[in-house]
């Protein structure tokens, strides 16, 4: 891996049991002048990842730039979520609701589910599935092949007069339950 994207690491700290990211500025050269952040995620390298208004990328503070990746991603499709799962594999979540794995090393994405045209709202994956939770069409789970295993179905929604469910978090407790 290129030392340039291990920067962020060396400045971390341990303070008991947590690491603690010492604060950078990034300079605005790094992104375009109207550039809006949508997410920023720090990998298990140290490398920390970002998703703007036009595409992601991960940070070079050596030269304060940002490496844009381009490389898999569909003509205008427009990354909004950056997932980290617990394996330290790096996926990327689409306005129009397409989930991408991420090549940290080659420097590419590779789509896994083709979805109906949600926003990407969160994100949890494990070594058998991947649970998406979108703005309009509630939670679905896929296999790591983008094969659909469950759309999770919110009964009560309609009595409250709810046409959608949009889920804004996933996430795993203490007990290990989703």
């Amino acid at each position: 891996m290129d030392k340039t994207r291990r920067a962020f690491k060396k400045q971390t700290a341990v303070a008991g049991s947590a690491e603690i990211i010492a604060p950078t500025i990034i300079p605005s050269t790094a992104f375009g002048a109207n550039d809006r952040i949508n997410a920023i995620e720090l990998d298990g390298d140290g490398t920390l990842w970002v998703s703007d208004a036009l595409s992601f990328g991960f940070l070079n503070e050596e030269n304060n730039t940002m490496t844009r990746i381009k490389d898999g991603l569909e003509n205008q499709e427009r990354p909004r979520l950056l997932y980290k799962d617990e394996t330290n594999r790096l996926w990327l979540g689409t306005l129009r609701g397409n989930i991408y794995l991420v090549n940290k090393d080659e420097l590419s994405v590779t789509k896994i589910i083709s979805t109906p045209g949600s926003l990407v709202r969160s994100m949890y994956a494990n070594n058998d599935e991947i649970l998406v939770g979108y703005d309009a069409h509630g939670a679905v789970t896929y296999d790591l092949q983008g094969n659909l295993k469950k759309q999770i179905e919110y009964s009560g929604a309609s009595e409250f007069g709810i046409e959608t469910a949009s889920i804004r978090k996933i996430y795993k407790d203490t007990r290990g339950r989703i």
